[in-house]
């Protein structure tokens, strides 16, 4: 029996994420007894993640720390977290090591083979938006990819950036796509505007908001309405649309799963034009609602979107006006044929082969 032992540390800066949601479906599934033979721990003690909750066997705990957010908090979670997995290390009851992020920690410690996944390569590709002191990721991150025994790519573009830019050879990695369940459920959202393009996510730098915002404010059609998740805009963002005259014209606020999924259904289309994503998760979201999706055509957003999407080039805002209006102009027949292409499409990120690939993976590492 293989024993795979998951480390604490995104548990302890994500309540809520992209990266934490994908450990606790690894986990879930291999503790599936229909589904392996492995046994999985998950060294935690103290967190506040939401995920966490859904798995019964895991107890996890918590204590101001996960309650009061300070400057500081979350390192001290993560180090006294760390401290228990450490010991776990220490004993050496385990076949494979698969840390959740990159804390170059556990490297004294380890005596087992170390998997680790890559989700994108932003740090190194855009430093300047990663400027905090108290950042250390990109240092860390480095070391972890060298010293690991294989590394996860959750995309091929994400492979071919390991390889061009820390040479890592490609015999170490193994793409796996993210995976997706193919049903969901929805939450309705009430007093959303009727003609809308959708937002998701984060805003800043290489996410290109700022092009979405100026291509908006050229087809100065009043009765379109760009809706944004996440967090409340930022001072710079709230000028930027007042520049525009796009107050009454875009909105933002935070939607739970089910009410995104609500969103997708009934939005015009979601755009989405970043410059780099590792996986852009949000474009097969859209698919699996039946959503249309116009993309920027860099990084890896080809390789998922496939057909079934509009590309424009994230650098020409003529490109992006086009995109939109096409849209807008869109006969019904041209419509179905590209949810259809979606649909299709979708069937190649399914959740359950997606996790038995990565099962496969640390169960195959000898």
């Amino acid at each position: 029996m293989k024993k795979i032992l998951i480390d604490h540390q995104i548990f302890c800066y994500q309540k809520v994420g992209g990266i934490s949601r994908y450990f606790v479906n690894i986990v879930k599934f291999i503790s599936n007894k229909d589904n392996t033979n492995s046994v999985v721990y998950l060294s935690i003690k103290y967190s506040s993640n939401q995920y966490l909750k859904a798995i019964e066997f895991i107890d996890v705990r918590e204590f101001f720390l996960t309650r009061k957010k300070f400057l500081g908090s979350a390192l001290i979670l993560e180090i006294i977290n760390r401290f228990f997995t450490i010991l776990k290390l220490i004993k050496g009851d385990y076949d494979v090591f698969f840390p959740t992020y990159y804390n170059n920690y556990f490297f004294p410690f380890l005596k087992k083979k170390c998997v680790i996944t890559v989700h994108d390569m932003t740090h190194e590709l855009y430093p300047d938006y990663f400027k905090s002191k108290r950042d250390f990721t990109l240092r860390h991150k480095k070391k972890a990819i060298m010293k690991a025994d294989l590394l996860i790519a959750i995309s091929e573009n994400t492979k071919n950036d390991l390889i061009r830019i820390y040479n890592v050879s490609p015999k170490k990695i193994v793409v796996i796509h993210h995976g997706i369940e193919q049903n969901y459920e929805i939450k309705i959202v009430h007093n959303i505007p009727e003609k809308y393009f959708l937002f998701v996510g984060e805003r800043q730098g290489y996410k290109n908001f700022e092009l979405v915002l100026k291509s908006f404010h050229k087809i100065n059609n009043k009765g379109l309405y760009l809706l944004c998740t996440g967090k409340y805009f930022t001072s710079s963002e709230l000028i930027l649309i007042k520049e525009l005259n796009l107050e009454n014209n875009v909105k933002v606020s935070f939607y739970e799963d089910e009410e995104l999924n609500y969103l997708y259904e009934n939005a015009k289309a979601l755009i989405y034009p970043s410059i780099y994503e590792g996986f852009g998760f949000p474009l097969i979201e859209a698919m699996r609602a039946k959503c249309l999706v116009i993309s920027s055509n860099q990084s890896c957003m080809p390789e998922i979107g496939g057909d079934s999407v509009i590309y424009f080039n994230p650098f020409n805002i003529n490109d992006c006006v086009d995109s939109i209006q096409k849209v807008l102009n869109m006969d019904l027949n041209t419509k179905n044929l590209l949810i259809k292409k979606g649909f299709i499409n979708l069937k190649r990120f399914d959740l359950k082969d997606s996790l038995n690939k990565t099962l496969n993976t640390l169960e195959g590492i000898s």
